[in-house]
């Protein structure tokens, strides 16, 4: 079957391009999604989300909903590439596959590509990175003028900011000896040079002939330092308190708009691991049934993509004492109670062959024989375009330097553009299958019996066919968010019920997931309740008793009983 819209899956979309995209997916899918903005940027650029399910099985907001987000951090690109495909994926796959089909049947999917859309322009169309937002902080853009030290610029006009090594006999850097490239810390008492010091390629602000030092960033906003649990206003990038940022605001509307939400996929880049929650904490402070629901969704994730599952206390803090604060993980499970998973895409390292197990130490202090690996990899699978070799360059400030180095945007941060799809295909079925898991409440069979002169018994069998529970977590049940499962009973005009509640609250119902055997026998989940009522029809009347089951994370779900 010919595509519909057809999509480049070898280039980074600037936000016109994304735009254009995501409009004509809307349009020729208008029976499976809706386009709309959630909010704007700090510069004026709609936060777009796109919604998907079918319509003609219900509402979007009757449905249990899942959440892709792609672009918090402006540089991540690769992030909204792949939600971009997993809305693509749901689209162009409706009716020819069976799992695709069902998903988009009985849940709804919102697809928000691209929260940091102004840092993620600034990313695509020019040398510089930059971390999330492009307001200017700590300093306005007036007192950063002022600020001295070096900055990053693309001095020499070749399109990429790299580093600058400067030969001085008190430099803290040498080159390796089995590759002239690799720049190693200088030992103890190595007096064998010649020795560098290592700056970022750019020009300095008030240089006074004496020691380099860096400015401050300009644009140092981090959304992922911005949500309100464990925020810490200390916390490099934070900004000056809770939800300061007009995307994350719009974020937290959107889940206060859709109660309905049942979980995350947040994609961020680089290092080709999965990561959930807690941030703060170990894994022993998280509740024994929630930290194995992780567990279990987390190994599907492994199956699918290759990549190890870790919180981010346990796999991604090097430093215990001081582990991130103000993130969304932390949110989206600790206040909100839904299971959320972050896939951090790409990882150079184990295309060179390297097995990474701490990741955090391997990024900033990796050994000569995995630099090496590195180099090699570039050599060979890269055809040497991810490393510019060291080549000298007259400073206006510094004099004779010499530029080189990584490529950094994309090739640590990102994929090369020609290995992209490479990465999406790999990686973006696993959010779809955690969208999978959701509870689903459904009244599974309902019918009447006549039990005396005008007197029907009505009878319904209500079950969450889901493999989460209708509540999801336990963190949910503390925090007071869970709310229960409720059926309703509607009658025709004249109908009168003698016995049973109009409306009957259930509590929650269990998933697949709590099913648990063992040496001493099965314990059968509890995710099934049946509920009676009598009603009086008078002679003569005719039409249908509604019968409809609620719930806020399992859907909405009503069939009729013809009296």
């Amino acid at each position: 079957m010919p595509e519909k819209v057809n999509i480049r899956w070898d280039v980074y979309h600037k936000y016109d391009e994304l735009t254009e995209v995501l409009q004509q997916l809307a349009a020729a899918h208008s029976d499976l999604c809706r386009l709309y903005s959630i909010g704007q940027t700090y510069q004026g650029r709609e936060i777009w989300c796109l919604e998907i399910t079918n319509y003609a099985t219900g509402a979007a907001g009757d449905k249990p909903g899942f959440q892709i987000d792609g672009n918090t951090h402006g540089g991540e690109v690769t992030g909204c590439a792949v939600a971009l495909y997993n809305a693509h994926y749901l689209l162009s796959r409706y009716g020819e596959d069976s799992f695709v089909t069902d998903l988009v049947d009985t849940r709804a999917t919102y697809v928000i590509p691209r929260i940091a859309a102004d840092g993620a322009e600034y990313y695509l169309t020019t040398p510089h990175g930059v971390r999330s937002s492009m307001r200017p902080f700590p300093y306005s853009d007036e007192e950063w003028l002022e600020t001295d030290g070096l900055y990053p610029e693309d001095i020499n006009g070749d399109g990429w900011i790299l580093q600058m090594r400067v030969e001085d006999p008190e430099g803290e850097w040498k080159a390796s000896a089995k590759d002239a490239r690799l720049m190693l810390k200088r030992q103890p008492k190595d007096t064998d040079g010649p020795f560098y010091r290592i700056y970022p390629e750019g020009l300095i602000r008030n240089y006074d002939g004496g020691q380099v030092k860096l400015a401050p960033p300009r644009y140092n906003l981090d959304f992922n330092r911005n949500w309100p649990s464990n925020f810490a206003v200390t916390q490099d990038g934070a900004g000056p308190y809770p939800l300061c940022e007009p995307e994350n605001r719009a974020m937290a509307d959107f889940w206060r708009d859709h109660p309905n939400l049942t979980g995350v996929m947040t994609y961020h880049t680089f290092s080709g691991v999965i990561i959930r929650t807690f941030v703060t904490k170990p894994d022993t402070e998280m509740d024994n049934r929630d930290l194995a629901a992780y567990r279990a969704i987390g190994k599907i994730g492994t199956e699918i993509t290759g990549y190890d599952s870790v919180s981010v206390f346990e796999g991604l803090t090097s430093d215990k004492k001081n582990p991130r604060h103000g993130n969304s993980k932390d949110w989206w499970y600790q206040d909100l109670g839904a299971y959320v998973f972050c896939i951090e895409l790409w990882s150079l390292a184990e295309k060179a062959g390297i097995k990474v197990t701490d990741h955090m130490n391997f990024l900033m202090a990796r050994s000569e024989e995995d630099d090496l690996k590195l180099l090699a990899y570039n050599d060979s699978g890269l055809g040497g375009e991810g490393f510019v070799n060291w080549h000298p360059f007259e400073h206006p400030q510094l004099g004779r330097v010499e530029l080189g180095g990584w490529k950094f945007k994309y090739v640590w941060q990102n994929p090369p553009h020609r290995m992209l799809q490479e990465e999406i295909e790999r990686t973006q079925l696993f959010c779809l299958k955690h969208a999978a898991l959701s509870p689903l409440v459904r009244v599974k069979t309902a019918g009447a019996e006549a039990v005396g002169p005008d007197v029907y018994r009505v009878r319904a069998v209500v079950t969450n066919e889901g493999w989460l529970p209708t509540n999801l977590t336990q963190q949910a049940i503390k925090l007071g968010v869970a709310k229960p499962v409720s059926v309703r009973i509607d009658m025709p005009q004249g109908v009168e019920l003698l016995s049973g509640r109009q409306v009957t609250v259930l509590g929650h119902l269990d998933g697949k997931w709590a099913t648990s055997g063992g040496l001493f026998g099965a314990r059968p989940a509890d995710s099934t309740r049946t509920l009676e009522w009598l009603i009086r029809v008078p002679a003569g009347t005719a039409g249908e008793v509604n019968i409809q089951a609620r719930s806020q994370k399992g859907g909405r779900h009503a069939v009729q009983v013809r009296l």
